[in-house]
């Protein structure tokens, strides 16, 4: 059954305004995953990767060399806008999070993929 341009299939409308937190999305699941959310689901409002800051890269320089993998290469720019990071570690209680961004995350996540490795 071919859908026609004005309905949406059942992924696309529970993904409809989303907010998704994806811890991992530096790593080859994290890329792909991002990646077929951006191109699959026109309306996700926001994705916020949890990304650990690493030696002298903080996680905004870490999310922008990201977004250069070949893997996101073709994601358009109004989707690339989506696309946003906040500094934390899994392995720290409360993700490492600070209390303005753990209250920004509890207000606006509507779903968490936690495919991190460590």
């Amino acid at each position: 059954m071919a859908l026609n341009e004005d309905s949406s299939t059942p992924i696309q409308d529970f993904y409809q305004d989303a907010t998704v937190l994806i811890t991992g999305g530096t790593g080859f699941l994290g890329k792909v995953l991002i990646e077929k959310l951006l191109r699959s689901c026109p309306n996700l409002s926001r994705i916020v990767l949890l990304i650990r800051s690493k030696r002298e890269l903080h996680c905004q320089k870490r999310l922008e060399a990201m977004m250069e993998d070949p893997i996101l290469k073709g994601v358009s720019p109004k989707n690339r806008q989506k696309v946003t990071a906040v500094s934390g570690d899994c392995c720290l209680p409360s993700l490492g999070l600070t209390e303005a961004n753990k209250f920004l995350l509890l207000e606006s996540v509507t779903v968490v993929f936690h495919v991190a490795a460590t």
